[in-house]
């Protein structure tokens, strides 16, 4: 679908409508083998971030939270998305949060930002 087609949808009263404008996700390969092996995760995501910001014209003052959804990196993928924030150069003040799921994170990702706006939060 097309921005002109979404923006003459929302034109009109949709007001339970929820829009999702950007999904994206990292390469994927297999456990030590592929390009990306050595790859800190801060380092795949924070081109990601930096693009949804700048492929929507989002500023930071427009965003109300970030979630991120993750697998396999156990203890360690709320840091490496803070990190990531960080070298997207977008502030710290806006929410992050991680989604450990062992399979589709960032389907789940994408359902909890759905429920939150549908719930008023």
């Amino acid at each position: 679908m097309s921005i002109s087609t979404i923006k003459n949808h929302l034109s009109k009263d949709n007001s339970n409508d929820v829009v999702i404008c950007y999904a994206k996700r990292t390469a994927l390969c297999k456990a030590k083998k592929g390009a990306f092996k050595n790859s800190p995760p801060e380092d795949l995501l924070a081109p990601l971030l930096k693009d949804a910001y700048h492929s929507l014209k989002l500023s930071p003052e427009n965003t109300g939270d970030i979630v991120i959804g993750n697998v396999l990196q156990m203890s360690s993928g709320h840091i490496s998305s803070r990190v990531a924030q960080a070298i997207a150069n977008i502030p710290m003040k806006i929410p992050l949060q991680v989604l450990n799921r062992q399979c589709s994170s960032g389907l789940q990702a994408c359902a909890v930002v759905f429920n939150a706006i549908m719930n008023g939060e």
